[in-house]
């Protein structure tokens, strides 16, 4: 339980501090279903991205699954970096209808990872306002440009933060489940829960000619999904109305990992690949204050996807084995490289 606990507080303490910065993020859906996909595509897609990377760490810390009913209790949260390039994007009014930055002196503006906007900044839109259904509506809107939601400058290692919670148990030949579940916690606006999924197996002993040497080989298949769900309360004037951002990303990894004891020290490589698919849903009901069409209400107005960010992976690692204490630490080389640290009980 106190493993728990710490785990819990960890994350609540980064959701916290990350709430506050986003607090305008809803206001862009006041210019049209269309001009809202395409901002918030630049806007979401690198931090939802490395939310994905990040999940697939954390699964192993050495290549020797369980015996029978052997198991592990770790704690390890995984941190994948962002380059600067994708902490802001540039503004390109060709890529929108009606809508213009105005106050920004270079044009660019924050990624859902990217801190603070200009201070003093403004998207302005003037024109017809479309959304789902044929629903729409004359608008003009002047708002602030949408904080990252994330300023990584206030997170440990100015990476994205990805919870991993595991439970490893070992059944039989050299197999070993993996779980890793996080009922939902509240933080503020913030809603989160995850779950994952793994195997892992030793194929040194189907191998012949290798099965008797001083080292340990085996494959994992693993999958994680983590939710997370942030309050959006919207009023710009004439557009008002709230709802949920609901940002879903999973990661299924393959890896072969091989490791060697040295007394109380495992080192160990992976090499492998993970795909990684994520969403971005806005829902909740949201209206004009006045129309030139049928209805004044939207409902559900965005759903995006982010597919793609998957790649091929090397981890490098080590673990301290002290009793049934173990200390371990990573870092994986991928498309957002990760990097992941943690304590855990180890029983063979």
């Amino acid at each position: 339980m106190k493993l728990k606990f710490t785990f819990l507080s960890f994350l609540i303490t980064v959701l916290l501090n990350t709430t506050l910065n986003g607090q305008n993020f809803g206001d862009i859906l006041a210019v049209g279903a269309d001009n809202a996909e395409t901002y918030l595509e630049n806007y979401a897609a690198p931090g939802i991205n490395a939310f994905g990377n990040g999940l697939s760490n954390g699964w192993y810390n050495t290549a020797k699954p369980h015996k029978s009913l052997g198991f592990n209790l770790t704690i390890s949260p995984s941190f994948a970096f962002i380059p600067s390039s994708e902490r802001s994007f540039e503004f390109n009014p060709a890529d929108y209808q009606d809508l213009t930055l105005e106050g920004d002196q270079d044009g660019i503006i924050p990624t859902l990872a990217g801190g603070d906007a200009e201070p003093g900044s403004e998207l302005v839109f003037t024109g017809q306002a479309t959304y789902p259904g044929g629903i729409t509506f004359d608008g003009e809107q002047r708002f602030d440009v949408p904080d990252g939601v994330i300023n990584l400058k206030d997170v440990p290692l100015e990476g994205t933060p990805a919870p991993t919670y595991n439970i490893g148990i070992g059944i039989i030949k050299g197999t070993e489940v993996k779980i890793r579940i996080l009922p939902e916690v509240t933080a503020g606006d913030f809603k989160a829960s995850m779950f994952g999924f793994g195997v892992q197996h030793d194929i040194k002993q189907w191998i012949p000619g290798i099965s008797k040497l001083p080292f340990d080989l085996s494959a994992l298949v693993a999958y994680s999904k983590l939710n997370l769900e942030y309050g959006i309360d919207v009023n710009t004037g004439n557009f008002e109305g709230n709802g949920a951002a609901i940002f879903s990303t999973s990661a299924t990894t393959v890896q072969g990992i091989i490791s060697k004891k040295l007394l109380f020290f495992t080192p160990f490589l992976g090499i492998g690949f993970n795909a990684v698919n994520s969403q971005l849903d806005v829902n909740g009901t949201y209206r004009y204050n006045t129309t030139t069409g049928s209805s004044s209400e939207i409902e559900d107005p965005i759903s995006l996807s982010f597919d793609g960010a998957g790649s091929a992976r090397t981890t490098i690692g080590g673990r301290i084995n002290l009793a049934i204490l173990t200390i371990h630490a990573a870092y994986t080389l991928q498309r957002y490289n990760t990097f992941n640290m943690g304590i855990g009980i180890s029983v063979r």
